[in-house]
């Protein structure tokens, strides 16, 4: 009798997490343009560092109960865009 509630305990465990619904919405990890046009997500928040070496500026974005965060670094000559769910 144990035995068999020790299984069926695990079980539920396994199967609990197996009908989880963690399909996260679909975004782009290089354009914070593409997830705003494309994607459809929205900007909440943003914030603006200064260095001597670069300017940084980091985007919060929505979308259903998703958060999204974006950084784009400018340099001298180039910008980098780097967007993930945290």
């Amino acid at each position: 009798m144990k035995k068999i509630f020790i299984i069926l305990a695990l079980s539920l465990f396994m199967y609990g997490n197996g009908i989880a619904n963690d399909h996260a919405p679909i975004f782009s990890k290089d354009s914070l343009n593409s997830n705003i046009i494309e994607h459809k997500w929205v900007i909440w928040k943003d914030k603006f560092f200064n260095t001597n070496l670069f300017h940084t500026e980091i985007y919060t974005l929505i979308k259903d109960d998703w958060i999204l965060k974006c950084k784009i670094e400018y340099t001298d000559d180039d910008q980098f865009v780097y967007c993930n769910l945290p």
